[in-house]
């Protein structure tokens, strides 16, 4: 827990909070570990694929009970057609791996492209659908890695570039990206 806020709640429930954060990156750790190993077997691209763990391991408030919401995205369409085929293999087998719930790839945590994110033309547009909108805004704000070599900073980063820096709208996608996040929370 962040030292400024510590002495602002009970001891109690820091060291929830601080258990919270260890097991969410023990998650993290572990499914990262499995991943890598797994991708590598099936001689996928690791390096253009980025598997981010959102939802509560994300936050850093996964618990006991808590389950791994993982979204893998792709550098590009190339990679996603090559991952896909074994995307639910890759849950079942980290469900059987980590003893917890692993999101089967459905709507939100389905695997996706990057570029399809980061295309300026449907951001905010007509084009743009809530599944897409909330995989920004997750990734922007509650995630962590869970494995893969394209690191998470960098999607990141290509997300806040194509709200950002779109010289077809002089910028105007920063309205989008508040709204955005103004109607994910």
């Amino acid at each position: 827990m962040h030292q400024d806020i510590k002495g602002c709640v009970k001891p109690r429930t820091n060291n929830i909070f601080e258990k919270a954060k260890k097991n969410s990156e023990e998650i993290a750790k572990k499914a990262a570990e499995f991943i890598d190993k797994f991708v590598e077997a099936k001689r996928c691209n690791l390096d253009g694929l980025c598997f981010a763990a959102t939802g509560s391991v994300g936050r850093k408030e996964a618990l006991e009970a808590s389950d791994l919401d993982l979204i893998p995205i792709a550098s590009n369409d190339k990679v996603l057609a090559d991952w896909e085929p074994y995307d639910a293999e890759l849950r079942e087998n980290l469900r059987a791996h980590l003893s917890i719930k692993v999101s089967k790839g459905e709507d939100l945590t389905k695997a996706c492209s990057l570029p399809s994110l980061i295309d300026p033309k449907k951001i905010g547009g007509e084009k743009d659908n809530s599944s897409e909108l909330t995989k920004r805004v997750l990734l922007l704000t509650e995630s962590i890695s869970a494995g893969g070599k394209m690191p998470i900073a960098e999607v990141r980063t290509k997300l806040l570039n194509a709200y950002g820096e779109e010289d077809r709208t002089s910028g105007r996608h920063v309205l989008s990206l508040c709204n955005d996040v103004a109607r994910y929370y």
